[in-house]
């Protein structure tokens, strides 16, 4: 762990699980550096904990969910927590945290818990759009909860008033990042997943791309399939396909693309709030409490620019001619040049200065 300066504002920042999570942690604690904050990052012990936070010096506790039906595996993950609710105060002891946020994953219930010993500054942000079980149970002793949607579901009546409806913070998407631009062709098309892919998403590709129209004109499609989810796909002659197991930095991508089709987890739809180009999504059905079904019919009734949901009630091939209608409606539309600004960190921030 870093060394602890004394005459700086100490904030920790807690999150873990999925990179949508942990990216607005390092969002917010990057924006939090630039008003003079000494910043330390907490997070779990699974792998994206490790992969993304590497470069932070972040403590990684050992904590486990409770969503087991299993009563033995619940009985283990409350002894578990509990040995690392107490190494957590020795941690928290040298820190003296003036400020704690929980950005999203079940180690926030854990180290947010234990922060209440020494700072009753507490935060939570709900990316999704009903507040998950972790911060359901914190809602109660944290001062503001940020969130995403303005329509946020499942937030006590009694807590509404700590609500404060803020986006979601994410990492800066910079036109200066474009080292080499695309060629663009008629119609640009980006396909994603997540960052590993989605293989529901892969099969639809292998649909619309044999189903384009040829009145498009020339057409490309760049496709991130996730690792290890490549596959072979003849192409119409009109059509110039290209796959990636992992795409990034994605300002080149997003600035080329004319439709995107992808999921609907919550840090995407931040990202396509910002670029406003047309989106085809896809929620994942797998998603916890299916929450990226209901992030995507918030999102589409609260844009100004167009989006369409693929409709479960329809085959593969239907939600193709879906998606090639609603495209068809809306090829006049163009996307602004410049990618709006996201200050999701720096209103966060300053919400948490007034409140004394």
């Amino acid at each position: 762990m870093q060394n602890i300066t004394q005459h700086s504002q100490r904030l920790v920042v807690v999150a873990g699980g999925t990179g949508g999570h942990i990216n607005a942690a390092i969002s917010l604690g990057e924006e939090a550096v630039k008003k003079n904050y000494q910043v330390f990052y907490f997070s779990g012990n699974r792998y994206l904990d490790h992969q993304l936070l590497q470069k932070y010096q972040a403590y990684h506790v050992n904590v486990l969910g409770l969503r087991y039906k299993n009563p033995f595996k619940i009985i283990k993950s409350i002894i578990l927590n509990f040995l690392g609710f107490l190494k957590l105060i020795f941690v928290l002891n040298k820190i003296k945290p003036d400020v704690v946020v929980g950005t999203g994953g079940y180690v926030c219930g854990v180290v947010l818990v234990a922060s209440r010993i020494f700072t009753q500054k507490i935060y939570i942000l709900e990316q999704n759009s009903f507040l998950g079980l972790t911060n359901r149970m914190l809602q109660k002793i944290t001062r503001k909860i940020f969130v995403n949607f303005k329509q946020t579901k499942l937030i006590s009546k009694t807590m509404l008033s700590k609500v404060n409806h803020v986006g979601n913070p994410i990492r800066e998407l910079r036109l200066t990042d474009i080292k080499t631009p695309i060629k663009k062709s008629d119609v640009n098309i980006l396909v994603f997943g997540g960052s590993l892919g989605a293989k529901q998403v892969n099969e639809f590709v292998k649909i619309m791309i044999n189903k384009i129209p040829t009145n498009w004109g020339k057409v490309k499609i760049i496709h991130q399939v996730g690792k290890d989810a490549g596959f072979e796909l003849s192409v119409l002659e009109h059509i110039e396909y290209q796959q990636f197991e992992y795409l990034d930095p994605m300002a080149g991508y997003y600035q080329w693309a004319d439709l995107i089709i992808a999921r609907a987890g919550a840090s995407s739809l931040s990202e396509f709030e910002v670029v406003e180009a047309p989106c085809y999504l896809i929620p994942f059905e797998a998603a916890t409490d299916n929450h990226q079904e209901l992030n995507a019919k918030i999102f589409q009734s609260e844009m100004s620019f167009p989006v369409e949901l693929f409709n479960r009630k329809l085959s593969l091939n239907e939600n193709v001619d879906l998606l090639i209608q609603f495209y068809q409606q809306n090829r006049q539309y163009r996307k602004p040049a410049t990618f709006k600004k996201n200050d999701s960190s720096s209103k966060i921030l300053d919400i948490i200065k007034r409140d004394v």
